[in-house]
């Protein structure tokens, strides 16, 4: 699919992203860390506040609200553990990075999207890294043919899926994230 990368593109924003993968649309916002609330947290390394959010009108079919504020939880926490091994937490002690994407439009990969625009709208704000991070899924299809960087089609007619998000300069893995079954000859 089609890729297009913008930074810069949140002007009250410390640091802020756009990508287009085909039709997938997400934009990022990352603001100046803070220090952490009166929560009696006295940890000397800083966290990540990660939020990944759907616009009404991101997916063909309108989810129910219910599950939506659970989705959007679930794959806030897990873009939080994709990114937090690239940023150098501890050069921000007692602080909240506040991590803000929108996903514009889900035509497949949001997650994966949504995690490669993170990181570079915190390279953007000039946030200490170890690296970038880079993120994809890949889906198994019916005759056992791959699809990397799936649209909505195929991940709908998917047996699994699979999202990988690596730092490649440092060549490690930050988030493995496998949905469904996958035979073992097959070997995603």
């Amino acid at each position: 699919r089609p890729l297009v990368l913008r930074t810069g593109v949140v002007s009250k924003a410390a640091g802020s992203a756009y990508l287009e993968v085909g039709n997938t649309k997400v934009m990022c916002s990352v603001f100046a860390a803070h220090q952490h609330g009166a929560d009696g947290s006295d940890t000397m390394r800083g966290q990540l506040e990660c939020t990944l959010r759907f616009t009404s009108f991101a997916q063909r079919t309108r989810r129910r609200l219910a599950n939506a504020g659970s989705q959007e939880r679930e794959l806030s926490v897990e873009m939080a553990a994709a990114l937090s091994a690239s940023v150098q937490l501890d050069r921000y002690p007692k602080s909240s990075l506040p991590v803000h994407v929108l996903v514009i439009e889900d035509d497949g990969g949001a997650l994966a999207a949504g995690i490669t625009c993170a990181s570079l709208a915190l390279a953007d704000a000039s946030v200490l890294l170890y690296d970038l991070v880079a993120a994809c899924a890949t889906a198994s299809l019916p005759g056992g043919s791959l699809a990397l960087d799936c649209t909505s089609g195929e991940l709908a007619c998917a047996t699994s899926s699979t999202l990988v998000a690596v730092m490649p300069s440092l060549d490690q893995l930050t988030l493995l994230k496998h949905d469904g079954a996958t035979p073992l000859e097959q070997g995603v």
